[in-house]
């Protein structure tokens, strides 16, 4: 077992790995978005898809939450065809992204020969193509309007960049310059944040690294156990609603059902309108996100965010609804419909 002292100095630099990651980008980005409206957040994630740390007041769950459904699309598409040196983007909301404005870079770490701890940055493009400059527009029918799809998509390989990649993707966005900028400021602050995550192994072992991980998010389950369990069990449901545009003139419903049991949730959103031609839905990392934001800052606010904390927690997304809508439908309203989920769980 890690002995408390190591625990916490780990867990402290992975914490500052985090929060000189906010630093590096802010002062090397291109766009204002980035450098003074912050729109942005970075985290450290695992090989399993799980948060390892993040930095509390700075980084939105909006942005890092999903990035676990991001990595496991990387995991389903590449498998073990990852590589040290190997770069990858997402921002498809299809396979975990949140709206095609946001693009996630993932900058794998191997140690031993497995994926190990490693940075990614989820930032704000203030353009990605579509029918409108900024790619945000309540006009939008189907999500090819709103701007290029990002799958994921191997960007460097073995530290060669694939420019034919970059070339199509920037080719199709306004601002290509600034696009690139902003890209190569992502890249930076990734590397950065593996010179710590290195330096951190190579004083601890890899071995106890994971060791201390694997510790904070049972620590962090535990909490989260706890304070559930505090709770009286039952059964509580909530609607919230927002205006669903020009598609009809009653307003869309987001309705939860909470059911507490021991020391677990469960957000069923059974009954929840169906899915919009308009821009108000999500994808599938959205609604657990929503949930998850709710439930970590009622019952657990003081402590570190990691996966640990999600695992007490289910939530039931029927598909085609929005959601967890069906492709094509746009998704530029992501927030939204987060915001509705929130204010349906808390009720």
């Amino acid at each position: 077992m890690i002995d408390p002292i190591t625990l916490e100095v780990i867990r402290e630099t992975l914490v500052s790995t985090v929060r000189e990651m906010r630093v590096t980008l802010v002062r090397t980005a291109y766009s204002s978005i980035l450098y003074e409206g912050e729109d942005f957040s970075c985290v450290l994630m695992d090989g399993d898809a799980q948060i390892v740390a993040m930095s509390k007041g700075a980084d939105h769950p909006l942005h890092i939450v999903p990035i676990g459904w991001s990595m496991k699309a990387v995991r389903e598409k590449f498998g073990d065809d990852i590589h040290p040196g190997d770069l990858f983007l997402h921002n498809d909301p299809y396979t975990g992204g949140t709206h095609l404005n946001d693009v996630a870079l993932i900058h794998p770490l191997f140690a031993d020969g497995r994926l190990f701890v490693f940075p990614v940055v989820r930032a704000h493009w203030g353009d990605v193509g579509g029918m409108s400059p900024g790619s945000l527009s309540g006009g939008a029918t189907e999500i090819f309007q709103e701007g290029v799809r990002i799958p994921p998509i191997r960007v460097v390989e073995r530290g060669r960049p694939n420019e034919a990649v970059l070339d199509l993707i920037f080719a199709n966005m306004r601002g290509p310059r600034e696009r690139r900028g902003d890209y190569q400021a992502m890249i930076g602050t990734c590397r950065k944040a593996a010179e710590r995550v290195e330096a951190l192994a190579a004083r601890y072992g890899a071995g106890t690294v994971r060791d201390a991980v694997a510790e904070l998010m049972n620590r962090a389950e535990g909490r989260m156990r706890r304070a559930i369990a505090a709770l009286p069990d039952g059964e509580y449901c909530y609607e919230a609603h927002l205006e669903s545009g020009r598609e009809r003139l009653e307003p869309l419903t987001v309705r939860a059902r909470v059911v507490i049991a021991g020391d677990t949730i469960t957000v069923d959103l059974t009954g929840t309108s169906p899915q919009t031609a308009g821009p108000t839905n999500v994808g599938p990392a959205m609604a657990p996100t929503g949930a998850f934001t709710i439930v970590k800052s009622f019952l657990d606010p003081g402590s570190d965010v990691n996966s640990g904390a999600f695992r007490p927690l289910t939530v039931v997304k029927p598909p085609g609804t929005i959601v967890n809508a069906d492709p094509p439908a746009p998704c530029g309203g992501m927030v939204e419909v987060k915001y509705c989920v929130e204010t349906a769980v808390q009720g």
